[in-house]
């Protein structure tokens, strides 16, 4: 990520789909929180990058949405998808 950081900057969107992926992992092991965590910071940086409605952010959201599930947080999985118009 560091490397990754150098080479694109902190404001590319690879940078949101890079911590996307992790998120997805640690939500897979169980590792509810940072699995959160990711997510969040991923879904900021593809919303300020890319906006809401490009399927990168919309990825994120899912992220997001599915370890606030995960978590028992079920409204706030909600209104992201609402949010961000997914099923």
């Amino acid at each position: 990520m560091a490397l990754g950081r150098r080479v694109v900057g902190d404001d590319h969107p690879l940078i949101g789909r890079w911590q996307e992926n992790p998120a997805q992992i640690l939500l897979r092991t169980g590792d509810r929180g940072e699995a959160l965590a990711e997510a969040e910071m991923a879904l900021a940086a593809h919303e300020r990058t890319l906006g809401t409605a490009h399927p990168w952010t919309r990825d994120s959201a899912r992220a997001c949405a599915q370890a606030f599930d995960a978590l028992g947080r079920h409204a706030e999985a909600t209104a992201l998808r609402d949010r961000h118009a997914m099923a």
